[in-house]
C-alpha cells in the first residue's frame, strides 16, 4: 500500500527521533519504550510543523500514491486485507498440533 503523507514524514524523521532518544534518555521506563516514545515525538512534530512543510509531504504522498499505481495497477486494499486474513489464518492452522 502506498505510505500517506504522515507515514513518509515519520519514515523520514524516525531515525533521527530514536538517535536523540539514545543521546538524552536517562529514564530506563522510555529507554524501554523507545520506538512508542519516537512514535509520540513524530506525531506531536507533524501537528507544529508549517502548512508548506506539510503539504510538500501531502505532494510526496501523492507521487507515492501514482507510482503504486503504475506498478500494481489491479491493487485493492480490501482484496490485501483478504488475503492477509487468510494468509493468518492458515498460519495459525499450522501452528496447531491437530491438523497432522
Amino acid at each position: 500500500m502506498p505510505l500517506n503523507a504522515y507515514l513518509l514524514y515519520r519514515m523520514a524523521h524516525r531515525n533521527k527521533v530514536r538517535e536523540l532518544l539514545r543521546l538524552k534518555v536517562y529514564d530506563q521506563e522510555v529507554k524501554s519504550n523507545r520506538n512508542t516514545v519516537a512514535a509520540k515525538i513524530c506525531g506531536a512534530s507533524w501537528a507544529m510543523e508549517p502548512g508548506d512543510i506539510r503539504s510538500q509531504y501531502y505532494q510526496w504522498a501523492k507521487i507515492e500514491k501514482a507510482n503504486h499505481r503504475l506498478a500494481f495497477p489491479n491493487f485493492s486494499a480490501k482484496e490485501a486485507k483478504r488475503y492477509r486474513r487468510r494468509v493468518s489464518d492458515i498460519s495459525s492452522l499450522l501452528q496447531e498440533d491437530s491438523w497432522l
